[in-house]
């Protein structure tokens, strides 16, 4: 079931953006080792509100749908003008695209969009690519913008009604191409450094470094540990102690490794 505001299905929303977002409750499980269940949660609705804005930005888009169970998840869609699409509970990701694709379809929309909420540094301009690149040839085409590593899928946007089913998960970028092609469509390539950017593990987080809003990821501003925390910390192996710290490490800074050629040593310090 969705809620439908504003736009009737007769009037065909032309292109609609599907944003699938599974409950707070469950998301970034992969940076549990640096950040906390609330700056989790935090980090997920920044992600989505900043993702919902540049979608709104794109002309060609008529019409946004968030995919989620989740209240929080709801109320932040809304707050941005987007329209939620239930999901069932127990759907798997691409159960959840699968319904956003048919919603999207009985709204009379040509074609969809499908794109995560945890790309925040996409700009309209990189959504705007791939939309273009999806009618740069006749006929139907598929134009995916691949994650940085080039297994995920960032961006997948496909005539509608859908030619196949989504194949999120490991290798989706070689399968969504693979079934395309499969398919009849022509299948358009976009390789773009913000739609790669997902954030999905600490290394991850070195790209929302210096963005105001997410200065709350600095371990710096955690405060005062709660006490479960500060005794785990205090009983922990040192191989677990210093796979941690390195992780906060790369989240903070990245990976970049920095000297000087020039060091002053006082000479009385040498005596």
């Amino acid at each position: 079931m969705s809620e439908k505001r504003g736009i009737s299905p007769n009037s065909g929303p032309g292109l609609v953006a599907i944003v699938p977002v599974k409950a707070l409750v469950a998301a970034k499980q992969r940076l549990a080792g640096v950040l906390d269940v609330g700056r989790r949660r935090h980090l997920v609705l920044s992600m989505l509100s900043d993702v919902l804005d540049t979608l709104s930005r794109v002309p060609e888009i008529g019409r946004i749908l968030v995919v989620t169970r989740d209240p929080d998840v709801a109320a932040e869609a809304r707050r941005r003008g987007a329209t939620i699409v239930r999901e069932p509970e127990g759907a798997d990701l691409n159960q959840s695209i699968a319904l956003g694709l048919a919603t999207a379809e009985k709204l009379g929309a040509r074609q969809a969009l499908v794109i995560p909420a945890d790309v925040p540094v996409a700009t309209a301009a990189d959504i705007a690519r791939v939309i273009a690149a999806s009618h740069t040839r006749t006929g139907h085409t598929a134009a995916i913008a691949p994650a940085l590593d080039g297994d995920g899928t960032n961006a997948l946007l496909l005539p509608l009604p859908a030619p196949f089913a989504p194949a999120y998960g490991p290798g989706s970028f070689a399968r969504h191409a693979d079934a395309a092609r499969v398919a009849g469509l022509a299948v358009e390539v976009v390789r773009s450094d913000g739609l790669a950017r997902d954030i999905d593990t600490p290394p991850d987080l070195a790209a929302l470094a210096g963005i105001p809003r997410y200065a709350f990821l600095d371990p710096a501003a955690a405060g005062t540990l709660p006490e479960a925390d500060a005794h785990a910390l205090a009983t922990s192996e040192l191989g677990d102690l210093m796979a941690r710290a390195e992780a906060l490490t790369v989240a903070a800074h990245g990976t970049v490794v920095t000297y000087s050629k020039k060091v002053f040593i006082p000479l009385t310090k040498l005596c």
